[in-house]
């Protein structure tokens, strides 16, 4: 899929025009950070994302300009630039907090608490998971907030509901058609490495059971008792 996404943003470079507007032109960035967010090709992606960001900024877009920010944040984690983008994910945060756009602000909010959580501020990434838990469910970013509320739990010692919203966590990509990407799996391995050890084989396997069979309600329950959401 990658290389079929590649060679068709080579056919669109190949006609793109310098004259065409802003707002059409950050469509093709947009989605070329995107295409290289998911390869993992970090230098790419950041470079897109602010090729994005500064032709939504020329276009009056602040939306798709807050868009590209996030994008940035989360290059920044893949690069392992976590004060970067706990910087940058503070910014989002805040100016998203001006406008009306709980999709985004769930999306911030997810990569400050993967920021954080990669810098040891655990009490920082409880809480901006925390704020997110109310608002992942609705737009389909459940399962990319829940890895991390996985290592929370497993640096808490709450190692049988990390293997269980691991487990949880490892059905909702499929069912939601989404794929694991590179901040998420890095999470979810070193809470599993925690987790195993702490367990054993056996309680592991037991856990992950329960954990698969978990309905979104009581995941969801599970991850507020995680992370002290009301």
């Amino acid at each position: 899929r990658h290389a079929e996404a590649n060679a068709m943003l080579d056919e669109a470079r190949a006609i793109e025009q310098p004259q065409w507007p802003p707002r059409l032109r950050q469509q093709l960035a947009s989605r070329a950070g995107c295409v290289a967010g998911f390869a993992a090709d970090v230098a790419s992606y950041r470079s897109e994302a602010q090729r994005a960001l500064a032709l939504a900024q020329a276009a009056g877009d602040a939306r798709g300009a807050l868009r590209h920010r996030l994008c940035l944040v989360d290059a920044a984690q893949m690069a392992g630039d976590d004060a970067q983008a706990i910087t940058l994910g503070h910014e989002v945060v805040a100016q998203l907090g001006e406008l009306e756009a709980p999709s985004l602000l769930a999306t911030a909010l997810l990569n400050l608490c993967a920021a954080q959580l990669r810098s040891g501020d655990d009490a920082g990434a409880r809480r901006s998971a925390a704020r997110s838990l109310a608002l992942a469910w609705p737009y389909e970013q459940a399962g990319f907030l829940i890895d991390h509320v996985v290592l929370l739990a497993a640096r808490q010692g709450q190692v049988e509901a990390a293997a269980q919203l691991a487990a949880w966590s490892d059905v909702w990509y499929p069912a939601h058609d989404h794929q694991r990407e590179t901040n998420e799996a890095r999470a979810l391995g070193e809470a599993e490495a925690i987790a195993r050890a702490a367990l054993g084989a056996e309680a592991w396997a037991r856990a992950q059971a329960q954990g698969a069979a978990l309905d979104d309600a009581a995941a969801l329950a599970l991850a507020r008792s995680v992370t002290g959401a009301s």
